[in-house]
């Protein structure tokens, strides 16, 4: 009962919110871009705004705010209070805030679903533009079936005036079947796709442009269709060919998301520990496979609400662990080290089970060797892989580029692990 009430109060303090931010929308007309999918809306939003930044006055989603109470206080500038006084004055300061104009002309949100029909809320967004980053297993307990996640993720359309999708991560027919009919798809075999990419360089055939040698910050062949987007979007509000570039050039990983780092003894870290899924992690292996080291490890953290299609899930990750590319697996969390850990193993890698972060981070130190690359897939509650890649950086300042952070995580992370340091 009390946590009925709970979230009625919740849901109608985001009602407020989410009128106060629809007023302002209504009286100052700032077009608007959302960016919906599976995976890789953070890295989607942040690289389309870095781009469009050249030429427009542009506010992005903070952090990950995509929820029902997020996106308005993204939209006004706002941040989560973290006293409960804070919470009774932001109603007040937000209607103060949506009567003057704000220093941007352009919004580029994340939007976020945990359950279907959820995405509908932000139909008062009333976006130019909506992007799909793809369509992948999420929160499974809830959607069931991939085609239920796909008929929420491309349901933007209801309220969106055109769609940007990557048809390299939705699958055909659930475009045809759910998406509408003012899309322009990008990916392989599209007008606008990656036309080469050669370590830190990459060229990119954008419509009518072509975008030659742009060098990036970003790892991994999968990292790089933020830059597509990012390209296709920029190329859709009509910058031009210079702009675009620029933009895309600034452009720079989103912690925990395939974000490159210096290790101890000489060594490379991929820190992709913000969250996991099955086709995001073996994107992960597939992009450590390809990368010049004398050794690889792979830290591989159980993959979150994936429900009924967890065990499986699991041992798929396991399937492409190949003993022939990674000198070291070593799983964490309850999943993975039931699951994926047996299924790497039958294939004939050697596997090591962590209990902790903490744990893992001890393993990975034993084995490490100079000139070593090291993957380190996670996600939250019973991993926070990014605490082992902590205990492995190089320079402990670069532990500010890491995820969860914040006292209120570093306290939920001690509480959850016995050996976490003090």
């Amino acid at each position: 009962m009390k946590k009925q009430v709970i979230g009625q109060i919740q849901n109608l303090f985001g009602r407020a919110l989410a009128a106060i931010a629809e007023g302002y929308l209504k009286e100052f007309q700032p077009r608007v871009v959302v960016v919906a999918g599976s995976v890789g809306k953070t890295a989607t939003t942040q690289a389309t705004a870095t781009c469009l930044s050249e030429q427009f006055r542009v506010r992005a989603t903070y952090a990950n705010y995509n929820t029902a109470t997020g996106v308005p206080l993204s939209i006004l500038g706002e941040r989560f209070p973290v006293t409960r006084m804070g919470w009774v004055a932001l109603l007040p300061r937000m209607w103060l805030r949506a009567q003057k104009r704000q220093d941007f002309d352009l919004l580029v949100l994340e939007i976020g679903t945990d359950h279907p029909n959820e995405l509908q809320r932000f139909a008062y967004l009333r976006p130019e533009l909506g992007i799909v980053t793809a369509v992948t297993p999420e929160h499974m307990e809830f959607f069931k079936t991939i085609e239920a996640v796909a008929a929420e993720e491309l349901s933007i359309s209801n309220f969106c005036e055109q769609l940007i999708i990557n048809r390299d991560m939705v699958e055909s027919q659930y475009i045809e079947k759910y998406a509408g009919n003012n899309v322009q798809l990008i990916g392989k075999r599209t007008p606008c796709n990656i036309a080469r990419a050669s370590g830190r360089a990459v060229t990119l055939q954008c419509g009518p442009l072509r975008l030659r040698n742009v060098r990036t910050h970003l790892v991994g062949t999968h990292s790089l269709y933020a830059l597509l987007t990012a390209a296709a979007v920029a190329e859709k509000f009509g910058m031009d060919e210079e702009n675009i570039k620029r933009g895309l050039k600034n452009i720079k990983p989103v912690p925990g998301r395939m974000q490159l780092l210096d290790g101890k003894g000489h060594t490379k870290i991929i820190d992709d520990t913000y969250n996991s899924s099955p086709d995001a992690a073996i994107a992960a292996l597939n992009t450590i496979y390809k990368l010049p080291g004398k050794q690889r490890i792979a830290l591989l953290g159980s993959m979150n609400e994936l429900g009924r299609t967890a065990p499986k899930a699991h041992r798929v990750v396991g399937e492409h662990c190949d003993p022939k590319k990674l000198d070291l697996v070593i799983t964490l969390g309850d999943l993975s080290n039931k699951y994926t850990a047996k299924t790497a193993r039958e294939r004939g890698c050697t596997v090591i089970k962590a209990k902790s972060p903490y744990a893992a981070a001890e393993i990975i130190l034993k084995n490490l060797k100079p000139n070593a690359i090291v993957l380190a897939k996670g996600s939250q509650n019973g991993v926070f892989a990014e605490e082992t890649v902590k205990l492995l950086l190089k320079h402990k300042t670069d532990s500010k580029k890491l995820v969860r952070q914040t006292p209120y995580w570093l306290a939920v992370k001690r509480i959850a692990f016995p050996d976490a340091p003090d």
